[in-house]
């Protein structure tokens, strides 16, 4: 039977070079801990608190962190497919180039987190709160962002191939060089967002809202009917 780290306060705990695959942590206590080299593939971290937690080459393939709190937690080249962060907490995180590939993120909360580089095709960020957050050439191909809230984001250069961001928020983000082809885009509000030089071949954007985006009329794939958006 696997040990179990349910409910303990492990605050600044160093773990290193350990098989935790499987383990229970539902509700620890985690503030400043760092994992170096440890497996927590398929571990239990659900409502766990990893405020500020250093997670270095370290592997959380399907593991759960519903509800945990990962404020500011440092989880560069991570391995979380698969995973499960709904409704968790990452604002300020660093999540750069890290594997999200099929991981579930509904609802989750990522103010301000970074994620440039990372891999998310076929995540499901449905009412994900991702304001402000960086997404730079990150890779969203067939995510789903339905309803997600991308206020301010730095898309710049990010992979939505075939994604879906039906009624997302996209209030002022930065979709420069953007490759939205094969998009839903349905109702998705773009106002005064910026889509100098993105891909919309295929895109469907039924009833989006582009007032005061920029580049519209010189983007790829756009119809002639959004040419008139000023730039």
């Amino acid at each position: 039977m696997p040990e179990r780290f349910s409910g303990r306060d492990l605050s600044g705990h160093p773990f290193s070079q350990a098989d935790l695959s499987g383990m229970d942590f539902t509700g620890s206590n985690l503030t400043g801990a760092t994992f170096v080299r440890v497996k927590l593939d398929h571990a239990d971290l659900t409502g766990a608190i990893l405020r500020g937690v250093r997670f270095t080459r370290t592997s959380l393939v399907g593991a759960r962190l519903c509800g945990a709190d990962l404020t500011r937690a440092w989880l560069r080249g991570a391995s979380l497919a698969g995973a499960d962060l709904s409704g968790a907490k990452t604002p300020g995180a660093n999540l750069r180039q890290a594997d999200l590939s099929g991981a579930t993120m509904t609802g989750i909360w990522m103010y301000s987190a970074t994620l440039s580089g990372a891999r998310l095709p076929h995540a499901s960020l449905v009412r994900a709160d991702l304001t402000r957050a960086d997404l730079g050439e990150t890779d969203l191909s067939r995510a789903d962002l339905s309803a997600a809230r991308l206020i301010e984001t730095d898309l710049t250069g990010a992979r939505l191939v075939d994604a879906i961001l039906r009624d997302a928020d996209m209030l002022w983000a930065r979709l420069r060089q953007a490759n939205l082809a094969g998009a839903d885009l349905r109702g998705v509000r773009l106002f005064q967002a910026d889509l100098r030089g993105a891909h919309l071949e295929g895109a469907d954007m039924t009833g989006a809202d582009l007032a005061g985006a920029k580049g519209v009329s010189g983007v790829r794939g756009c119809a002639d009917d959004w040419t008139e958006v000023a730039e």
